[in-house]
């Protein structure tokens, strides 16, 4: 492996910095984590470059958007967070009657912005959850769900064409908004 792929990047939040409560800090509070490390992904590279590091290491990994985990699956003890939470975008394109949004938009910030241009997404009812985890099978990934078709379609999937991954697991396409 080379050096790049073992360092990470993004905003890394280590024990002993001054943010490292708030930053492994989960919506559940009866739950708490201590990771050895929550990478806050600027970029998609920040995300590969996480997953190489704790494959690199022997670390366990988390993924989280929204922090929304009622039994707390969205940290690790002594393992990598990876939140995308501020990874927010989001590219309206009417004429062609499709979205491309960041991984880090919830749920409320998505509708906004769909609603800016005139369109409409379905979506739950609480704006504060991370949009990934429920349009990729409400946040328990593909592999779970006894409905292998759920894989591409998730919660939202009707309406997703296409989703990308650092992995590459996911690839679906949108037929319009």
């Amino acid at each position: 492996m080379s050096t790049t792929e073992t360092t990470l990047t993004g905003r890394v939040v280590r024990p002993g910095d001054s943010d490292y409560a708030a930053a492994s800090a989960g919506w559940n509070l009866l739950y708490s984590h201590r990771p050895a490390v929550v990478v806050f992904a600027q970029e998609t590279r920040d995300v590969v470059n996480a997953l190489a590091w704790a494959r690199h290491n022997g670390l366990p990994v988390r993924a989280r958007s929204g922090r929304h985990s009622l039994e707390g699956w969205n940290a690790v003890d002594d393992g990598v967070v990876i939140d995308v939470s501020e990874l927010k975008s989001a590219t309206i394109d009417a004429d062609a009657r499709t979205a491309t949004v960041g991984a880090g938009l919830n749920q409320m910030e998505a509708v906004t912005a769909l609603g800016a241009a005139g369109f409409a997404a379905p979506t739950g009812t609480e704006g504060t959850v991370g949009l990934v985890g429920a349009t990729l099978g409400g946040g328990f990934g593909g592999g779970r769900h006894p409905d292998s078709r759920r894989r591409c379609r998730g919660s939202r999937g009707r309406r997703t064409e296409q989703r990308r991954s650092a992995l590459g697991v996911a690839r679906c396409r949108q037929r319009q908004l």
